[in-house]
């Protein structure tokens, strides 16, 4: 399978791993379906970083759902691997509204314990 969904009350997580050349059509018709549903208030988290390259049309979903979000107030959050991760900061698709870019997983669950921290308050140690 292409996309795994996991649904949280923040965000909906989808992890996106190529199994065959034309899963890319997959990627496409499911990230399509996300901006037919842009009234939910969650943002959305593509996990690129089981990937070692990107195509064209796969580019072409990823730009178009974050150009959907614009205006909704939700973000499409990318995890690239550092191969896919170059090629947004060279093709400048890091810089469109509506989406944010981290450097890896690691990074996105250091921002996820962030924004748990702000709404529960720091832990208290026992």
């Amino acid at each position: 399978m292409a996309i795994e969904k996991t649904d949280t009350p923040q965000f909906t997580y989808l992890r996106y791993q190529r199994d065959g050349h034309r899963d890319y059509e997959k990627m496409k018709q499911e990230l399509s379906c996300f901006s037919s549903k842009l009234s939910e208030p969650k943002d959305i988290v593509l996990d690129l970083s089981y990937l070692n390259n990107i195509s064209s049309p796969e580019i072409g979903a990823i730009v178009r759902l974050a150009s959907d979000l614009k205006g909704t107030g939700r973000y499409l959050r990318l995890i690239p691997s550092s191969q896919i991760k170059g090629v947004i900061d060279s093709s400048n698709i890091g810089r469109l509204e509506h989406l944010v870019v981290y450097n890896d997983r690691k990074v996105f669950v250091n921002h996820l314990k962030k924004l748990k921290s702000k709404i529960n308050g720091p832990e208290q140690k026992t």
